[in-house]
């Protein structure tokens, strides 16, 4: 979603004696729509990004620019978020060992609450945390927003993990903003440094004159680094990546089509010479429908309109996943598709029966009501990278 310039399913239910109205306000779009933030609006909504409703922090610790806690090619569900009944899925896309730890990790996370709502003014927004590359999916290293009014009254940034998890950084000083949740994560604001326990420092880059920072560098106290660039193109996200570049000089690269939309991940080939796809990824136009009772829909796409959305990312084995969209936005099932050899249990199939809506507080519906394992016929081996 471009904020330079100005910058399954899901069902909430919730009891209030205000009316259901449109917001005027339009979104703003790219490859993606999002939330303007010159809406008179949007202050109420960052704040409450970052509220328990809203949370998107799953089960699974990332630590990040380190190695994830599970193995490539096999997905990890994470368990529903806490507060926001959020559900987590990851998919691994690229492991390259380095040096000290400090790993290349691309992880495709996906978290089902795409909608913010704003309990005080009774208003729900699309896409309010600027996903990428598609609504409820986040693929690279998060991003930094402020500094803006928070929930506490006083001035603050909100973090935003690789896992899309959100971390509110609270005003000491006009050179420091602190997290108060025993992550101990510093951030400068002059140096547009932001300091870690472990003792790397993530440098940002701030998009234009708008309140978003992007992470251009991750390095240790070892100056062992990761180097990220992005897209230049007309009308691409802002979040979109380019290149990441490590220690040992090796490059992968996001590659995208003529609207933007991110095509294939190409990685050093193994052995070291020529590159070759990580993964590619594949999309479609699908209308986002939603009815929403006591709740205002603020700055975001009118229902029924068209936007693209990832349905698909697929190994160089053949193996992959891909999802199917119901209303709200989110995907209601994903498919899991493995080699022949690979799979032990040929066809899994999970389903949870939404809740009735007959809740008189904020209830978000909003696991895939289906998932699914099915075997396919290719390679047995997950796709590889050299080091």
């Amino acid at each position: 979603m471009s904020i330079l310039k100005k910058l399954v399913p899901a069902l909430f239910v919730l009891t209030f004696s205000v009316p259901l109205a449109q917001a005027q306000h339009a979104p703003l779009c790219d490859a993606t729509c999002g939330p303007d933030p010159g809406s008179s609006t949007y202050a109420g909504t960052f704040k409450a990004r970052s509220r328990p409703e809203n949370g998107r922090r799953g089960a699974i610790a990332q630590i990040p620019g380190r190695s994830q806690v599970f193995a490539q090619g096999s997905p990890q569900i994470a368990p529903v978020t806490t507060g926001s009944d959020g559900y987590n899925y990851a998919i691994p896309l690229l492991h390259l060992p380095g040096r000290n730890g400090l790993d290349v990790d691309l992880v495709l996370f996906y978290n089902s609450r795409v909608w913010t709502v704003d309990t005080t003014a009774a208003a729900a927004t699309f896409n309010a945390d600027h996903d990428y590359p598609s609504y409820g999916f986040r693929l690279g290293y998060g991003a930094l927003e402020g500094p803006m009014t928070d929930d506490t009254g006083g001035l603050g940034y909100i973090l935003t993990e690789p896992d899309g998890a959100q971390r509110t950084l609270h005003f000491l000083s006009s050179t420091d903003y602190q997290s108060l949740d025993s992550t101990y994560i510093d951030y400068n604001p002059s140096t547009k440094i932001l300091s870690r326990a472990d003792g790397t420092q993530w440098s940002y880059q701030q998009v234009g004159t708008s309140t978003i920072y992007r992470p251009i560098q991750i390095k240790d106290r070892n100056g062992n680094f990761i180097a990220i660039s992005y897209s230049t193109a007309t009308n691409a996200d802002n979040l979109a990546l380019a290149t990441i570049t490590d220690t040992l000089g090796r490059t992968i690269t996001l590659n995208y089509d003529a609207n933007n939309l991110l095509s294939s991940i190409t990685v050093p080939a193994y052995g070291g010479t020529g590159t070759t796809h990580a993964a590619t990824f594949s999309w479609a136009s699908k209308p986002l429908n939603y009815n929403f009772s006591g709740l205002t829909v603020a700055d975001s796409s009118a229902s029924g309109t068209a936007l693209n959305m990832l349905t698909g990312c697929t190994y160089a084995n053949g193996a992959g996943y891909s999802f199917v969209y119901g209303d709200w936005g989110s995907f209601r099932k994903s498919t899991r598709r493995v080699p022949v050899e690979r799979c032990a249990v040929p066809s899994l199939t999970i389903f949870r029966q939404p809740r009735p809506p007959s809740r008189t507080r904020l209830r978000s519906l909003i696991r895939p009501s289906s998932m699914e394992i099915t075997p396919v016929y290719g390679p047995t081996r997950p796709p590889k990278s050299g080091a």
